[in-house]
């Protein structure tokens, strides 16, 4: 014998985003109550509604909001064609496309280099890069391998609401020659992914901050820094973040420092200095949160060790007529600076200096 139908638990099923709202279904549940229509009148193949049912769900939801004085308008209506029809026109399409797509040659070599396990690990990092934020699961759909972000749903509605971007906060850095901008945008981005429910979310964002400090680490300089990130834009977009640093992407952003006249600033070995020890501080946290991938970090984490060795050993000579911290420009201090990310802490020579200083010492 059949089980007698749930009204409440098929107008209130859990389909993610395509789920009827909330009051939609208590207008349906009303028409039902008054016998408007039955269980005879669901769909019969689930998620594969007719043109004609889902034109007589549409007028039974029209009637029921005219009885209570209200209207349902063009986007209602879409809500309620996106319910009847939510398992063919989202989820299967979708589980379907995960099954038959193979991964190029390619594609497997960079997710075997980042640690990644499915192709759209690499979508996440393209498009959780550009929002600034790690995505959702469902904002990675419509993405590909080596594709811009702007193919995902995800990507489709930053376009749409004109937030922010990462590449537009990078030409910003590049025009005034500092990465602030840039160290800022990473770190928020690497913090928010150790709370994200996407698996690949925390290894993520050790690939990203270790990417930044090997950028650092080798080229020294802001504009340079810079220069290599827009060259890895232009020409790895869609593809993550490799753990290597690439020579051949180095020498093409001096090139383009030289050829374009990027801005650039005198010695900038103090404000670098300060810039990795931030970054190196994300590393160790999100590190925490990658559990078996925690092995291959300790080869990045004995070089910082040794950079910060380096700093402490020389900061006495790099006190005298400091310039600020952050911007590495005279005429403030690190508080009053206006690239102040937020949660900015000195680096730890410089702690230990101001407290040497204020003894007396």
């Amino acid at each position: 014998m059949a089980s007698p139908f749930d009204v409440d638990a098929w107008l209130g099923a859990d389909l993610g985003r395509w789920s009827l709202p909330t009051r939609l279904a208590e207008f349906l549940k009303a028409s039902w109550t008054k016998k408007e229509w039955t269980a005879v009148d669901v769909p019969k193949d689930e998620g594969k509604a007719t043109k004609a049912e889902q034109g007589l769900f549409a007028d039974l939801l029209d009637d029921a909001a005219k009885a209570k004085g209200e209207v349902v308008g063009k986007a209602d209506h879409r809500r309620l064609a996106n319910f009847l029809c939510a398992p063919d026109e989202a989820s299967s399409k979708d589980e379907e496309a995960k099954k038959t797509y193979v991964p190029s040659k390619q594609c497997q070599a960079d997710m075997a280099a980042q640690g990644a396990t499915n192709y759209r690990d690499l979508v996440f990092s393209e498009l959780s890069l550009v929002a600034g934020r790690p995505a959702s699961a469902d904002e990675l759909e419509g993405g590909v391998y080596s594709g811009p972000a702007s193919l995902t749903v995800g990507g489709k509605l930053l376009i749409k609401s004109k937030e922010k971007t990462f590449d537009a906060e990078l030409e910003l850095a590049i025009a005034e020659g500092r990465t602030g901008r840039i160290d800022s945008w990473v770190t928020r981005l690497a913090g928010l992914c150790q709370d994200s429910d996407y698996p690949f979310a925390p290894i993520f964002a050790s690939n990203l901050l270790k990417f930044l400090m090997k950028a650092k680490q080798n080229l020294k300089q802001d504009s340079l820094v810079l220069a290599y990130m827009r060259e890895h834009r232009g020409d790895k977009v869609g593809r993550g973040f490799p753990l290597a640093y690439d020579s051949e992407l180095a020498d093409r952003a001096k090139a383009a420092v030289v050829d374009h006249q990027m801005p650039t600033r005198g010695d900038e070995s103090t404000a670098m200095s300060a810039q990795l020890a931030e970054i190196a501080s994300a590393v160790r946290t999100v590190s925490s949160k990658v559990g078996s991938f925690e092995a291959s970090l300790q080869s990045v984490k004995t070089n910082l060790k040794a950079l910060e060795n380096k700093v402490a050993s020389g900061e006495s000579s790099k006190m005298g007529g400091r310039n600020c911290l952050i911007c590495d420009l005279p005429g403030h201090k690190f508080e009053d600076c206006p690239d102040k990310p937020d949660g900015y802490e000195p680096p730890k020579w410089y702690k230990d200096f101001a407290e040497r200083k204020r003894g007396g010492k």
